[in-house]
């Protein structure tokens, strides 16, 4: 998953784990290695059933498992140690997310289709942050590389003085009380 979520440039999100619960997916087990669960249930005398589709090259995901064995087998932990990675990022990824929502309403806002930005001076990684948390409230595409890019876009034109500007299918209105960005569909 996390190969798949690079590949689809996920960015540090992509090293987030996968929840055991989301919407109707259900994965009590996440944490569990497929040869672990299949000695567990031999142990047990308890059957399981293959799903042979998982051993066509037909999707992506098929191919990633099978260059996999050959990494864990050089990297015996690497499961271990991914899933340690994963709960740091969603660690990491909480505590930026609440420092930045603390500062939601005060310094930026996503209102009536719109990203409303406070006047002053914003970091990039700021923007970067706020950029995510708001395209995810407005139900804008999030790829990493787009919001990496208009974020010193944004840090550039925030303190100019160009009444509106655009940048691909976004558009800043600079006004006296802040900056509005819009996206054009």
């Amino acid at each position: 998953t996390v190969f798949l979520r690079l590949q689809r440039g996920g960015g540090a999100g992509a090293l987030g784990p996968l929840p055991a619960r989301q919407d109707l997916r259900w994965s009590p087990l996440i944490e569990c290695r497929r040869d672990s669960l299949r000695r567990y249930l031999t142990g047990k005398g308890l059957p399981w059933r293959e799903d042979a589709s998982n051993e066509e090259p037909f999707t992506a995901r098929n191919r990633w498992r099978k260059l996999l064995q050959a990494i864990r087998e050089e990297a015996p932990l690497l499961d271990r140690h991914l899933w340690e990675t994963h709960l740091q990022v969603r660690e990491l990824h909480e505590l930026a997310e609440t420092g930045l929502r603390a500062e939601e309403g005060l310094h930026w806002r996503a209102v009536e289709g719109a990203l409303w930005l406070a006047p002053g001076a914003w970091s990039e990684p700021e923007l970067r942050g706020v950029l995510e948390l708001a395209f995810r409230d407005l139900g804008w595409p999030r790829e990493a590389a787009a919001l990496r890019a208009l974020a010193p876009w944004l840090r550039e034109r925030l303190s100019g003085h160009d009444a509106a500007v655009t940048w691909g299918n976004f558009t800043l209105n600079l006004e006296p009380n802040g900056a509005y960005l819009h996206r054009t569909v």
